[in-house]
């Protein structure tokens, strides 16, 4: 329960430690409805805290659980899961085998919120791609109020990807907005991977004067429960700097980014 209670409040990284060690201990006394449980929430954000092999066993695990446990919105949920890991590795292949039967099956109950993690999936797959306005299309719904498909947590994690999606196809006023409506929430909550996400996507809607202290002071947060968040980031710097002409200075971020992607596969 502390691990799925650190999920809601947005502590990704302590939610991913406390649910692996709760699913060790209910493997171990074969309570398997809760097992089933605890892996569904530890594959969410084993694939925000950059552990997609560790998501990818989670959620196959959960797919077969849910069957033998009775638990079949839980498969369901896991196999959309499944696919913004595998989108966020890159393997765009498989995205739509993942999510197609999946996402027939939410549409057949109705739709609404659970949606969103088909649209996550899509957008990651597009953004991995280079296709900005497709991923901002697939992300918009996730983050409008007035979309059936609207999630307001799914959101956290996330906004790094709208955000960047935004500015690369001149959206970038549409970022601004709900960046600042996050900005709130961060003010008076500071859920972890929230104030992570805000921090890393302030620069990229920042005039020129005021983006480079903005990466620095982004590269100087505490990332480790969420490298893939401080890779882009240094990605995103290196390429700012290289943009004007600072070669020499966007080298070492552009290095370490890369190193950074590659350990995290």
């Amino acid at each position: 329960y502390r691990g799925i209670a650190s999920e809601k409040a947005g502590d990704f990284a302590a939610g991913a430690r406390q649910l692996e060690r709760a699913a060790h201990g209910l493997r171990e006394r074969g309570a398997l409805g809760m097992l089933t449980q605890a892996l569904g929430h530890y594959g969410w954000v084993a694939t925000y805290t950059g552990d997609w092999h560790a998501a990818g066993l989670a959620t196959r695990e959960v797919m077969a659980l849910a069957r033998e446990t009775r638990q079949p919105q839980y498969g369901l949920t896991a196999q959309l899961v499944a696919a913004i890991a595998i989108a966020t590795t890159g393997d765009q292949g498989s995205v739509e085998e993942t999510l197609s039967d999946a996402e027939a099956k939410v549409l057949r109950l109705g739709g609404g919120p659970l949606l969103a993690t088909a649209h996550l999936a899509r957008a990651a797959a597009a953004l991995a791609d280079g296709r900005h306005d497709e991923a901002f299309e697939h992300l918009w719904p996730v983050f409008d109020e007035s979309s059936p498909t609207f999630h307001r947590f799914m959101r956290w994690p996330t906004v790094l990807d709208l955000v960047e999606a935004a500015v690369a196809c001149d959206r970038a006023d549409a970022a601004r907005e709900v960046l600042s409506e996050l900005e709130a929430i961060v003010a008076t909550s500071d859920p972890p991977v929230l104030r992570a996400g805000v921090v890393c996507a302030r620069p990229l809607v920042a005039d020129d004067d005021a983006a480079e202290p903005l990466f620095v002071a982004a590269l100087g947060e505490d990332l480790a429960g969420y490298p893939m968040l401080r890779a882009r980031t240094l990605f995103a710097y290196g390429r700012w700097l290289h943009r004007r002409r600072r070669n020499a200075a966007a080298r070492p971020p552009l290095r370490s980014a890369a190193d950074q992607f590659a350990v995290l596969g």
